[in-house]
């Protein structure tokens, strides 16, 4: 599977059921980037890079800003839940 596949697959394990990621309020879509970039892994089991995981965040920042999500989880300071790379 390709790498895109795989990290379809992970944040569908995270997910909020049937609620759009768009309608959650911005602590939700923090612990779900949260949860996510802690838990991502390769097909082969191993950590992405701190470069590649910084990419994934900005894809989802841009799938949220393509979203007209009123916040930015990269810039974004009152979140509560941020993971170190």
């Amino acid at each position: 599977g390709s790498m895109h596949e795989n990290i379809s697959t992970q944040l569908s394990s995270i997910s909020k059921g049937n609620v759009e990621v768009l309608d959650l309020p911005p602590d939700d879509v923090d612990h779900l980037r949260a949860t996510f970039l802690k838990d991502v892994r390769k097909i082969n089991g191993d950590e992405y890079e701190p470069d590649t995981l910084l990419g994934l965040q900005r894809s989802i920042q841009r799938f949220l800003s393509d979203g007209k999500c009123p916040f930015n989880i990269l810039v974004q300071r009152n979140l509560r839940c941020h993971v170190k790379l």
